[in-house]
């Protein structure tokens, strides 16, 4: 299959967007999307993805997010099913993670300047958003969790924590697990 490898500017102008699908990628460039925004995703839908950390082929450093300019920048999309998992802290102004039934793992703060939203929800039956480490924050934006069974977890005890929200606070879990969040100034 190869390497999707972005070593030329990419530009979407106006409602244009810009979809990157690829088991493997390296970004290197410049990605300008329209109003239609930015998704990135591993074709094979079973594939992890990684953020800023990992090993796994389906990699995205905060170095490459960077190139990155979008109104949304989605990664992950509903139908994928391997987990995504957040290892180093990452700041990018927009970010919308979408997952199926894998899961969306927190291991280090995401900071965002705009939107921030993480969807592990298959279908509302399957679906957490677990931590065991990290902040999530938006600076100018609003913070969105949703997940079908579980959002942080009290019998760990790991909370979701939330540092500054520039807008509104949701978290909505639709089936089953814990809803269980916490403010920074506690954690």
């Amino acid at each position: 299959a190869g390497t999707l490898t972005v070593s030329n500017a990419i530009t979407a102008t106006g409602t244009g967007s810009v979809t990157l699908a690829s088991d493997e990628i390296a970004i290197t460039a410049a990605i300008t999307a329209g109003t239609g925004g930015a998704a990135l995703y591993p074709v094979t839908a079973t594939n992890p993805i990684y953020l800023n950390a990992g090993t796994g082929a389906f990699y995205l450093s905060d170095g490459e997010l960077d190139f990155i300019t979008a109104p949304i920048l989605t990664v992950g999309r509903t139908a994928h099913t391997g987990q995504i998992h957040i290892d180093s802290a990452i700041t990018v102004p927009n970010l919308t993670l979408v997952n199926n039934t894998g899961g969306i793992e927190i291991a280090s703060s995401v900071t965002t300047t705009g939107t921030l939203a993480l969807t592990a929800n298959g279908v509302g039956i399957v679906g957490a958003i677990t931590r065991t480490g990290g902040t999530l924050a938006s600076t100018g934006g609003a913070v969105t969790l949703n997940a079908a069974t579980g959002i942080g977890s009290i019998a760990g005890p790991t909370p979701i924590v939330v540092g500054t929200v520039g807008g509104t606070l949701s978290a909505t879990n639709t089936t089953s697990g814990d809803l269980y969040l916490q403010t920074t100034s506690t954690a």
